[in-house]
């Protein structure tokens, strides 16, 4: 009983700790790679993105998975592609050209 109760004690521990390293190396990777630019939705290419709210199921209890966001144009829940503020026109020109060809 008592080795499996450390077993148990083990597995938790090294879950805890895997959680947080995983979180650290995401702020630490994140303010390395941070590059000005925006959320674009990749259904509509709206700009007009808010964070999911955490009462809606979003919120992880670890923390580790990646923020959730959605569009307020069209209402897409997902992740959002960041890209530089020069690349907002040719990717609504994109979408626009992938819609055309869909048809």
């Amino acid at each position: 009983m008592a080795a499996w109760l450390a077993y148990a004690i083990t597995l938790i521990i090294t879950f805890l700790a895997i959680c947080l390293l995983i979180r650290l190396l995401r702020r630490l990777s994140g303010r390395a790679a941070y590059l000005p630019g925006v959320r674009i939705c990749p259904r509509c290419g709206s700009t007009d993105i808010s964070p999911r709210s955490p009462g809606s199921g979003g919120a992880s209890l670890t923390g580790v998975l990646p923020d959730r966001y959605v569009c307020n144009g069209c209402g897409y829940l997902d992740l959002f592609p960041t890209i530089g503020r020069e690349g907002v026109v040719a990717f609504r020109k994109e979408i626009e050209k992938r819609r055309k060809n869909a048809r």
